[in-house]
């Protein structure tokens, strides 16, 4: 195992050439296979680990699973037996598509969608009254100034695309895009794992589904890794002052059996 510290506000991504590269020249690693989540493996990526001759095993993001569906390159009957189908696309040649399906998942995103479309209709009916009746806060109001208050709600609970607003002086109403909810439905539950290695390296779709569920291996050990730094972080060296005579000196904090520990593996 090997760690890396970047600077707080680095892009992720742009992290990962350097480690490609550290695995093979500082360790030796000729074959090589990176696995990483759909945020950090880009476009550029992919081709440029292709022309080196390096595999990847990462995941579609939301908005190029519902392309590869629009294309028919994902047909959802293909899951109606099984929660798991490999699919080819020209949009991804020479890559190895694993489609699947969590049906947990997917009761728990329906679950919470209507929750929010709820909320958001019950926030936006209480706009639509502010510009009914004589004693609306927002009966004489601009389009503009309805428009804003109407955009805060659908902001707030990230429901924006779901809404068709319609905003003038002294006026505001608002209905669900029917269409554009069941859409999104459809794809509740489903991701796509992307990889490019071959078939003898990691047989069957199953194996690339394991290969990338294993990051959560690299995840609860960066965790453990982040806690045991904060417990570290409270170690430290005071300066005391003594009276006004301007005498200072130095004390260590006393060492937890934690931060013991640590002291004495890292030597």
């Amino acid at each position: 195992m090997a760690i890396e510290v970047h600077p707080g506000n680095t892009t992720v991504s742009t992290t990962l050439a350097g480690a490609v590269a550290a695995v093979r020249d500082r360790f030796g690693i000729e074959d090589v296979i990176v696995v990483g989540d759909h945020g950090m493996l880009t476009k550029a990526h992919a081709k440029q680990f292709a022309e080196a001759g390096i595999g990847f095993v990462s995941a579609l993001k939301s908005a190029q699973i519902r392309k590869l569906c629009e294309t028919g390159a994902i047909q959802l009957s293909l899951l109606d037996e099984t929660n798991l189908a490999e699919v080819s696309s020209d949009l991804y040649p020479g890559e190895r598509l694993v489609v699947c399906r969590n049906p947990a998942v997917a009761a728990e995103r329906e679950r919470k969608r209507k929750e929010l479309l709820a909320a958001t209709e019950t926030e936006l009916a209480k706009v639509r009254r502010m510009t009914e009746g004589p004693r609306g806060s927002l009966r004489t109001a601009a389009a503009a100034k309805i428009a804003e208050r109407a955009g805060r709600v659908v902001n707030k609970y990230k429901m924006a695309k779901h809404f068709e607003l319609r905003a003038e002086d002294g006026s505001f109403t608002f209905e669900r895009k029917a269409d554009q909810i069941e859409a999104e439905a459809r794809l509740d539950g489903l991701y796509v794992i992307r990889a490019r290695c071959e078939e003898k390296r990691l047989p069957g779709s199953a194996s690339l589904v394991r290969a990338y569920k294993q990051l959560k291996v690299a995840e609860r050990a960066f965790g453990q890794i982040k806690g045991l730094l904060a417990a570290l972080g409270t170690l430290c060296r005071n300066t005391v002052r003594i009276g006004a005579g301007g005498h200072t000196y130095s004390k260590l904090a006393e060492a937890t059996s934690l931060q013991a520990r640590a002291l004495e593996l890292l030597g």
